[in-house]
């Protein structure tokens, strides 16, 4: 729990780093996908693809774990920063319309951090353990 508790605080510390552009009108994009433990610390590897940009209207989000299917049908209330994403929208789990939200961080010193919550539930993801986050400015513009 205490490990837990460090990497959340650790995720909520990048992000505030991470989001000091927010409302800036310039167009980016993040493109991500890998592998992440589902629970953070611990649980089966989970595997997601992200494509994420800010101006257009073909973005995907998938992730799958063991029995357990997401797919993004929207993505709203985009927030970009220089090096992060929280964006929200609804989703298919399992066959189920959800309400989600998703937090991407592009890291220098590690491959980066994705996490993903659904449903006022638990939040899944957390360090990539292999995989990347690459943001792109411009793109769309």
């Amino acid at each position: 729990m205490k490990r837990m508790v460090l990497f959340l605080a650790a995720a909520v510390a990048a992000l505030v780093v991470a989001l000091p552009a927010l409302g800036d009108s310039g167009a980016a994009a993040v493109r991500a996908g890998g592998t992440v433990k589902a629970f953070g610390t611990a649980g089966p590897a989970a595997k997601f693809t992200l494509y994420l940009d800010s101006r257009l209207k073909s973005n995907k989000l998938v992730y799958t774990e063991p029995g357990t299917t997401f797919r993004a049908l929207s993505m709203t209330n985009t927030l970009f920063g220089t090096n992060a994403a929280k964006f929200g929208g609804i989703a298919l789990v399992n066959g189920k319309r959800v309400h989600y939200t998703a937090l991407v961080v592009a890291h220098p010193t590690f491959a980066g951090v994705f996490k993903l919550a659904w449903g006022h539930g638990a939040s899944r993801g957390g360090s990539l353990l292999n995989g990347n986050v690459q943001f792109v400015p411009g793109v769309g513009a």
